[in-house]
């Protein structure tokens, strides 16, 4: 780092005018300004605004940037729709004003252990290099970057983000963004992992919202993401990296559906209920049924399952070299998807037989994925069904033998026969047949007949991996 050019308690003038001239000497030679123990450290954000865009008289070029350590900043820092052509770096500062960086075009921030009290606004911001809000951080007031594109990397180790209201909102807001470089979720550990010093925490009061953003690569601590409190919808990153316990697949998939059970405070509805009126208890339960049947869109509960997070996550398991990883993940997916389906109360707003069809193919859809889930491991384990055509045909033997009064070996020859009709059986005909020897081989038949669409559908699902 360079050297300081003077401190603060060197300056002539008293107050806050002192701090900022020796803000103006010292970005105008290209010098870290330190105020770090100095009596007078306020300086005025616009002072620091106009610095920055190269408006003030007394400073023509900040030649190595705006670089400030312990300063007390009193006052708004906007640079909206500003064009700054140095970097900025604000070192243990306290600013007690807004920060504003929408639609702006930056080569560098760096808050390393400052203090925002009004929160950080950066709105399809462009940055040149790299964003660091790491060691120390706490941004308060909520911290926005929706719809920025940062050419380098976004770093929030060992930071606080805290929400303007409570934890229902949101902590920091990254819709949309873009990081070329690493985006680092993580807790800053020491440099050595002998180091006896404990980790510094990353915490988010309030929800994090990562939704349709992408990143070159993620590296992330999960348990730096607040329990049931983040949104993972559309997001998007070309590599997977992160301390050796964080590829643990029970771990992620509980990290994802922790994005599912999250309900922010825009997307809980409104519940309007009728008033309450003295019902017998038979009718009651005729009104609850019709309610149910209506499906108002007052009372539904919207499904939070989305198939994307489970595909970039399997896809980076596959890149690490863990195909068995991505095979779990893959049938996580289907079985949430199944589940989804079961859950879902948001019905189109049909009327009549329309809404007995949507009704009727839900109920298809969840039994089919059930049983693809149990035979067929949705495509992983296609072997199971062959197991249970083999089961079945012992089974179907048995039933016959006992109940139908049959010799074991004749009983399961009739049972290979319905099973599999292709297969050259001749089992001894029954002299008196009785209800099981007229409905049982027709019933056998009917679950074979499933059991090899099962078996097929597998068989499809795993080739096409």
């Amino acid at each position: 780092m360079a050297d300081v050019l003077v401190r603060s308690d060197e300056a002539s003038s008293p107050g806050d005018l002192g701090a900022e001239a020796l803000l103006r000497q010292a970005a105008a030679a290209g010098e870290v300004c330190d105020l770090v123990g100095a009596e007078h450290r306020t300086i005025r954000g616009d002072v620091i605004s106009r610095i920055a865009m190269g408006q003030d008289p007394d400073v023509p070029k900040a030649w190595r940037g705006i670089r400030i350590r312990g300063a007390d900043v009193r006052g708004p820092i906007d640079l909206s729709y500003a064009t700054v052509d140095v970097p900025l770096a604000f070192w243990r500062c306290d600013v007690h004003g807004h920060v504003s960086l929408d639609y702006a075009r930056i080569r560098h921030l760096d808050l390393e252990r400052s203090h925002l009290r009004r929160g950080l606004s950066a709105r399809h911001v462009n940055v040149d290099g790299s964003v660091l809000l790491a060691n120390r951080v706490r941004i308060e007031q909520g911290t926005t970057l929706v719809g920025a594109r940062i050419s380098g990397d976004l770093s929030c180790e060992g930071s606080a983000f805290i929400a303007k209201r409570d934890e229902h909102d949101w902590a920091i807001d990254l819709d949309r963004m873009v990081v070329t470089g690493v985006f680092c979720w993580s807790h800053l550990w020491p440099a050595r992992d002998e180091s006896p010093e404990p980790p510094i925490w990353t915490e988010a009061h309030g929800g994090i919202r990562v939704v349709d953003a992408r990143v070159g690569t993620l590296r992330d601590d999960i348990s730096a993401w607040p329990k049931n409190r983040y949104l993972l919808d559309g997001f998007a990153y070309g590599r997977l990296d992160g301390r050796d316990e964080n590829w643990a697949v029970a771990m992620r998939l509980d990290w994802l559906q922790g994005s599912e059970a999250y309900r922010p405070r825009q997307w809980r509805p409104q519940v309007v209920r009728p008033p309450e009126r003295r019902l017998k208890p038979a009718r009651r339960l005729l009104a609850a049924l019709g309610h149910w049947w209506r499906a108002d869109r007052a009372e539904v509960s919207v499904p939070r399952f989305r198939a994307q997070p489970y595909d970039a996550l399997a896809a980076a398991y596959r890149q690490r070299g863990l195909p068995g990883g991505a095979g779990d993940i893959d049938a996580s997916k289907r079985r949430r998807a199944t589940s989804a389906v079961r859950t879902a109360s948001l019905y189109p707003d049909r009327g009549g037989w329309g809404r007995l069809r949507d009704r009727l193919k839900r109920v298809r859809q969840f039994l089919w994925g059930v049983l693809a889930g149990l035979f067929t491991r949705h495509g992983h384990s296609p072997w199971r069904t062959i197991a249970a055509l083999g089961a079945l045909v012992l089974l179907g033997g048995l039933l016959l033998s006992v109940i139908g009064r049959d010799g074991f070996g004749n009983a399961t020859a009739r049972a290979l026969g319905a099973v599999a009709p292709i297969v050259p059986v001749s089992p001894e005909a029954v002299d008196e047949p009785g209800t099981v020897d007229r409905f049982l081989p027709p019933a056998l038949t009917a679950l074979a007949l499933l059991l090899t669409v099962l078996l097929v559908s597998g068989l499809t699902q795993r080739l096409g991996r």
